[in-house]
């Protein structure tokens, strides 16, 4: 009670409990944002020490534009008219933004939006805003740093609540140290490092099975009836199977007066999703386990800021879903959804000599003031230290009890015992040496004799195509782990195999024995004759006629083209059989795709000198192409492609308008303005760019302004300069040297309808399209600088959506 009587006057307990809980009850039925400047807030410690707001974004747009059979995608107009004002996105893009590098990717890409979808609205800017401004009323001298996901609509709200906190911008350079308290900068985690999405890389494959059991589960047993009753009220609006949607109808409620009443959707329906999505949130993170896994890392990161010495705010910007699991493990959840610019808020304080520390949200004192050592004492059991943020499992001390269990499978195998062909052996051998790596290197060259003895021996009759891929996994999770140290050994084990195979033509064989036969290629030191033996064969028509091939293929081929010293008149003599092939590829809607890799391995591994002369008609085919299909990812792939080849090659630029006059002038203002505002890998965009730069050096098209402006504009987006750019998205494909698998693989097969594995590269094998570009805005910087700067600061006077870009190039 001496604390409370320290810390708080009475003004805030002069309502009673019950009127309290009515008037928020009142007020929840109708607010959309947490932020109400109505509410009095209670009363602030008089020696608050640290500040940890953890925060919803504010209001935005829907993420999805169809819902099932629901299609709304003609609102995009209206969603469009609710985003920030051009002066408040220039507000914001002056709040720096600092990425760090790392490994692993965005589990959550799907739900990032693309275009005005999911995107941050002006009301949502202005929540965000009041948000800092009041931070700033309460806490005037504090230091502020914030953090965020990165997803555009969080990090336009951590910008918009630094600016509300009155936070110096990049550009206000004029001022001194000291009338701000602190300079406007935004941190994103890499992705294996974020702590503010539940699982945020999806590494955690207990948390993603776990979660699934657990929801299945509650489905069936406590949560059924509100399951089916809300099951009951979405079909007539979405169809069947309404709860595999995303269900994100509150931006429809929020602003009905601008976009207009959307059948079906309504306030009632509004609230029963929520009511059933707080209620799962409940049923999932009542598993402790889970609950650690999901809010754990977080939980450490916000202890060790309270137990850090000094003043200062954090602020640390999320999503509802990483609130509700953070409210949970407090202990102070209340199954009510956050609402948009919803705020948990730890705070310490100091009290005759004690620390002491309190939790609000949105206001509400849900837990009083107590010692800090006691809400310490709670909370450390969940919480995860920085050495958990590894994998769960660590290889060097399971590498013992797995290998030991590889042997006896094989046996099981080989000898016909037990389930024949039973390919979970086999998928759980190629698992052990992908999970472990060079640690298991010594036991996997030595595996490599008995596999491919089981290899030949399936060849002669492969009746199980589910066995043959994970069989072929395995194999090819130890070539990549073994070769690059001991390419001759694992050759010596596998080659004389693989040349059986061929040599007989086992038709299901030959798909997974081209890939890796691509991964031996790289790795080796030294030209086997198999591989000059092999190369005319390749380019058999027939073997490209079966789509199931023709990965397999391009992926040797690009081995032979990055070791072109060695196959230089090999690859000289049947260009024109490999261009033909590519022409075939390129003819079939299926395989379309393919036949782009296979010209970018081209471009990318060869000198011009090998295809220079196919070049013209090589371009013709490719636009005969374009004209017939309708595919925006066939235009996408289409222009990465010529901007590649525009970046290694600038002598090809004429042979466009040699095809056709004005021929380049039309792509560039025509086709390639949709293309550079998708979401793009890093190394596409830098491709783009590069090319951009390069097309934008020749006068006739310096001299087109209206082609100069729309490339502009797709400079914006391929820079990331514009704040509503979906960045997430555009790095959505970065990652490690390993193949991503969502939730740890967990219940995903592999794609054995195609043919494809997953270990065909080399560890650290550089994959992307411009090695040459280590850093994308320097280089850019560079490029464009001296063919843009004077016209960007005229296209940026004419243009706010170009301002970014002219104070880019400044």
């Amino acid at each position: 009670m001496a604390l409370k009587r320290v810390l708080a006057t009475d003004a805030y307990h002069e309502e009673s409990q019950q009127g309290r809980e009515l008037r928020h009850k009142m007020l929840d039925e109708t607010r959309i944002t947490a932020f109400d400047s109505t509410l009095k807030p209670p009363p602030l410690a008089k020696n608050p020490m640290q500040v940890v707001v953890l925060m919803r974004h504010g209001d935005r747009t829907p993420v999805r534009d169809k819902f099932g059979q629901l299609d709304v995608s003609h609102l995009g107009p209206k969603w469009t008219a609710l985003l920030p004002t051009t002066h408040e996105l220039l507000d914001i893009s002056r709040v720096s933004v600092e990425r760090a590098s790392g490994s692993g990717k965005n589990a959550y890409a799907h739900f990032v939006g693309d275009g005005n979808l999911g995107q941050l609205t002006r009301l949502g800017f202005q929540q965000c805003q009041k948000a800092g401004a009041e931070l700033r009323r309460r806490y005037g001298d504090f230091e502020i740093r914030a953090f965020s996901t990165d997803f555009p609509r969080t990090i336009q709200s951590a910008a918009s609540v630094l600016l509300g906190f009155g936070c110096t911008t990049r550009e206000d350079s004029t001022q001194s140290a000291t009338e701000t308290p602190s300079v406007a900068r935004i941190q994103v985690r890499a992705p294996a490092e974020q702590t503010l999405l539940p699982n945020y890389d999806g590494r955690s494959r207990h948390f993603a099975e776990g979660r699934a059991a657990t929801l299945a589960k509650a489905n069936t047993t406590h949560l059924k009836s509100l399951h089916d009753k809300l099951e009951k009220a979405l079909v007539p609006v979405i169809g069947d199977d309404p709860l595999s949607a995303v269900l994100d109808f509150k931006p429809f409620c929020v602003h009905q007066e601008t976009v207009g009443q959307i059948q079906g959707i309504d306030w009632d329906l509004v609230h029963l999703v929520e009511h059933y999505q707080a209620s799962r949130e409940a049923a999932v993170y009542s598993d402790c386990e889970l609950l650690r896994l999901g809010a754990g890392r977080l939980l450490q990161e916000v202890i060790d800021i309270l137990c850090s010495p000094g003043h200062g705010i954090t602020l640390l910007m999320a999503h509802d879903n990483m609130l509700t699991a953070f409210l949970i493990a407090l202990g102070v959840y209340k199954e009510q959804w956050p609402l948009y610019a919803s705020q948990v808020v730890l705070e310490t304080a100091e009290s005759e000599g004690v620390v002491v520390a309190r939790i609000l949200v949105n206001d509400e004192v849900c837990l009083e003031w107590q010692p800090w050592a006691d809400l310490h004492g709670k909370l450390h059991h969940l919480a995860m230290s920085k050495g958990q943020l590894a994998p769960r499992y660590d290889p060097s001390s399971m590498k013992g009890h797995l290998l030991q269990t590889v042997h006896p499978m094989l046996q099981l195998v080989a000898s016909s015992k037990g389930i024949p062909m039973n390919e979970y052996l086999m998928r759980t051998v190629a698992r052990i040496f992908s999970f472990l790596k060079q640690q298991g290197a010594e036991t996997g060259l030595a595996t490599l004799s008995p596999l491919s003895a089981i290899l030949l021996a399936m060849s002669a009759n492969p009746s199980n195509p589910v066995f043959n891929h994970h069989l072929f996994e395995a194999v090819a999770s130890i070539v990549k782990v073994c070769v690059p140290a001991q390419p001759d050994a694992v050759e010596s084990a596998l080659l004389p195999t693989f040349g059986q195979i061929l040599e007989r033509n086992v038709v299901d064989f030959l798909p997974y024995t081209f890939q890796i036969m691509g991964l031996l290629l790289d790795a080796s030191p030294s030209i086997k004759p198999l591989y000059t033996e092999l190369f005319a064969r390749l380019l058999n028509p027939e073997l490209w006629r079966s789509q199931a091939n023709v990965p397999g293929l391009i992926r040797l081929l690009r081995a032979y083209f990055a070791k072109h010293a060695s196959f230089a008149e090999l690859l000289k003599t049947h260009m024109q059989a490999i261009l033909e092939r590519f022409q075939f590829v390129l003819m079939n809607r299926k395989t379309e795709v393919a036949a782009l890799d296979l010209l970018n391995a081209i471009y990318q591994y060869l000198p011009i000198e090998f295809y220079q002369q196919f070049l013209k008609t090589l371009m013709t085919v490719l636009l005969t192409r374009l004209q017939s299909s309708k595919s925006p990812k066939f235009k996408r792939d289409f222009v990465v492609s010529c901007s590649l080849c525009i970046h290694k090659n600038q002598s090809v630029i004429p042979l466009f308008n040699e095809i056709q006059a004005g021929l380049l002038s039309n792509l560039v203002l025509n086709v390639w303005p949709p293309v550079l505002k998708m979401p793009l890998k890093t190394d596409e965009r830098k491709v783009c760019v590069m090319a951009v730069a390069r097309l934008l050096s020749l006068d006739e098209m310096r001299q087109n302004t209206q082609l100069v402006g729309a490339c502009a504009v797709g400079l914006v987006h391929l820079l990331g300069l514009s704040s509503s750019n979906n960045k997430s998205k555009l790095n959505g494909d970065e990652g490690s040297d390993d193949e991503f698998l969502e939730n740890g693989g967990a219940g995903q097969e592999y794609e054995v309808s195609f043919n494809k594995l997953q270990n065909t590269d080399l560890p650290g094998a550089a994959a992307g399209l411009a090695p040459d570009v280590p850093e994308l805005q320097s280089a850019a910087k560079a490029a464009l600088k001296p063919v843009l700067g004077a016209a960007a600061v005229q296209l940026a006077s004419a243009s706010a959506e170009l301002q970014p870009l002219a104070v880019f190039l400044q």
